[in-house]
């Protein structure tokens, strides 16, 4: 269960960042390559990136750079957060696991109210 949530989490802040970044390259690409009223295809090209080939010359070029950048923008977004997540992991002090009996047999070790730990009543 908190497998599949923490994915839904991930896959909507990774899309969210994706989306952005997108758009966002996509509107400044083609405003300085001089192409203006492009926001129709900017639309379509947040919707499917498969009409990136279909497109030529200059359009095409722009398409092809907002999603290297996208995808760029979003592998160091992650990097970033495994970054973070391993330093608070770390900051969180870890000690190793202590011997409890060590040298007997699992089924000598008793409890503290006698019973095995193998679960021997």
């Amino acid at each position: 269960m908190f497998r599949g949530f923490a994915g839904s989490f991930g896959s909507a802040i990774g899309g969210g960042i994706f989306s952005r970044v997108l758009r966002k390259r996509l509107v400044n690409g083609f405003a300085e390559a001089g192409l203006s009223g492009r926001e129709e295809l900017v639309a379509r090209l947040l919707g499917s990136p498969r009409l990136v080939k279909d497109l030529s010359g200059v359009e095409q070029v722009v398409a092809r750079q907002g999603y290297a950048d996208a995808v760029a923008m979003l592998f160091v977004a992650g990097s970033g957060l495994a970054l973070a997540v391993t330093l608070l992991q770390a900051a969180t002090g870890w000690n190793a696991a202590t011997e409890v009996g060590a040298g007997k047999d699992v089924e000598d070790l008793d409890d503290e109210e006698g019973r095995g730990v193998v679960g021997r009543d």
